[in-house]
């Protein structure tokens, strides 16, 4: 898409520069909101824009998108519901201070991308009031790529299900000792009483062989993990049975010396089912990238009032001569809102109404230099909404995959200067400086059992460089093969500085067309 856009930009730009050949005037300002009385405006309107990071409020360092999903280890602090498999193992040890199960690292990244088309046709209904309608078509859409990697794992695939020959063997020669060991047993307590010294720890080696036993033949079972060889883990398991078949061996009776555990390192499609289908059952984020099409966005009511106009028009004459308009917009709650915003934020908010209104002013100094800047506020109502992935730092836990919230945007500040210069008669070079301050989103559970959600952060701040190309030839036909006003434009901006727990580092690309449609 990034390609495709570029292309397009520069053959719209090749167009522009070959219809310089043919002189205008009394060009209409680029980029002016009020079109002249009665007629009919269309534009069309297309943007694609990218996030890759975001900025972190105490680092200097950006921190990746879904940096709750990359972890340099997993154990039951990430992965609460792997408690009761850790307490099983610890007590295979027999030790106390046995170490906690890890399941490795993960790694990857999360990409997040916005595409949309807006149409909007603008109407003069008077010499200073435009009035137009503009329908939004957006695709978003998050690409997710988490792997899991085993580096630090004490656990691995089952030995029962890897080698089930090997497991029953050495149960079957275990379960023959352990009877052994029971007949001496009984029979040294029956010569000697069951206070004998030797009977009560003969006893207690029974016992212990037994639930020992017992316990891991369980695990075989039902575990879909096991202690990996060589590992702590592993290593404390294996002594214990060593220690038993070193009893047994008092006894006269021999236990199998080969004790199996797991070999093999947990998978990717095992982690992935594991701990990733327990929080993730139904949408596969973020081991699936998610569905996107493209949907209806937020219908926006605009209007433009003119509030100061050089007398003269428009002409080239020499003289400072400004121009203000102000405009406002009521934003119609027609889109569908992002579930994933508390991962992939994306600039504006959508699927919930608002109004804003801005001043447009143009301070235009020559026939060949002009500043334009743009002052504008906004705020948004609520709305209730699935949020997935609503606390990011507790992307594993079951239940804190997805709440059911009533979602309140919080209120933005845009403030936009950006000089040009007009290169050639109609076409026009903007360089400019944007900054957008956005108050903390606010979330509320509608449900007493939905997890944490996020708390509201402070406000983040986003300052971006623009570049633009305008060709403004409203005021007449340019050539026998364009007979109709049109304007242009070419648009790219980038974040080079922010602050915030959610402020997206964005890129984005834009290249719209808007013509007469009748006069």
């Amino acid at each position: 898409m990034p390609r495709l856009a570029l292309l397009h930009a520069r053959w719209l730009l090749f167009l522009m520069m070959g219809l310089e050949a043919v002189p205008l005037a009394a060009q209409q300002p680029a980029g002016d909101p009020i079109i002249p009385r009665g007629q009919f405006y269309f534009e069309l309107h297309g943007s694609f824009q990218t996030v890759n990071d975001l900025y972190a409020s105490d680092s200097d360092v950006p921190r990746p998108l879904g940096s709750g999903f990359f972890l340099p280890e997993i154990g039951t602090d990430q992965a609460p519901f792997l408690e009761p498999m850790e307490t099983r193992f610890r007590a295979l040890t027999g030790e106390a201070n046995a170490p906690g199960i890890q399941l490795g690292a993960t790694r990857g990244r999360i990409y997040g991308e916005e595409q949309t088309a807006e149409l909007t046709l603008s109407y003069g209904a008077l010499d200073r009031l435009t009035l137009a309608v503009e329908v939004p078509l957006v695709r978003r859409r998050v690409d997710a790529l988490v792997r899991h990697v085993p580096e630090g794992a004490n656990l691995g695939t089952n030995p029962a299900g890897l080698d089930p020959t090997g497991v029953a063997t050495f149960q079957a020669q275990s379960l023959a000792s352990t009877n052994q060991l029971r007949l001496a047993v009984d029979d040294h307590c029956e010569d000697l009483g069951e206070a004998d010294a030797q009977c009560v720890q003969g006893r207690e080696l029974l016992a212990e062989a037994d639930g020992f036993l017992g316990a891991l033949d369980a695990a075989y079972a039902q575990e879909p993990l096991f202690p990996l060889v060589d590992t702590p883990l592993g290593t404390l398991v294996a002594a214990r049975w060593a220690a038993i078949r070193t009893g047994m061996g008092e006894w006269d009776t021999e236990g199998p010396e080969e004790l199996p555990l797991a070999t093999t390192p947990i998978s990717d499609a095992g982690f992935r089912e594991l701990v990733g289908g327990q929080p993730w059952p139904l949408d596969g984020f973020p081991f699936e990238n998610t569905p996107s099409y493209l949907r209806l966005g937020d219908v926006d009511l605009q209007a433009a009032l003119a509030l100061l106009r050089p007398s003269g028009g428009f002409s080239d004459r020499g003289g400072i001569r400004v121009l203000s308009t102000l405009t406002g917009a009521v934003r119609l709650p027609t889109g569908q809102p992002d579930s994933l915003m508390a991962i992939v934020p994306l600039n504006p908010p959508r699927g919930v109404g608002g109004v804003r209104i801005g001043l447009h002013t143009d301070l235009l100094l020559s026939s060949r230099l002009a500043v334009s800047t743009e002052v504008e506020a906004g705020w948004s109502g609520s709305r209730e909404m699935d949020l997935l992935a609503p606390d990011p730092d507790r992307v594993f836990h079951p239940g804190q995959a997805r709440a059911r919230v009533l979602w309140e945007p919080g209120g933005h500040l845009k403030l936009r200067i950006a000089p040009r210069v007009h290169i050639r008669n109609a076409l026009s070079l903007g360089v400019g400086w944007q900054f957008l301050r956005s108050e903390a989103d606010r979330f509320e559970a509608l449900d007493a059992s939905d997890p944490s959600l996020p708390a509201p952060a402070g406000p983040e701040q986003l300052h971006q460089l623009l570049l633009e190309f305008r060709y403004t030839a409203l005021q007449g036909s340019v050539a026998e093969a364009v007979r109709f006003p049109f304007e242009v434009l070419i648009r790219g901006s980038r974040t080079f500085s922010g602050s915030g727990d959610w402020a997206p580092i964005e890129q984005k690309v834009e290249a719209g067309v808007r013509f007469l449609l009748r006069r």
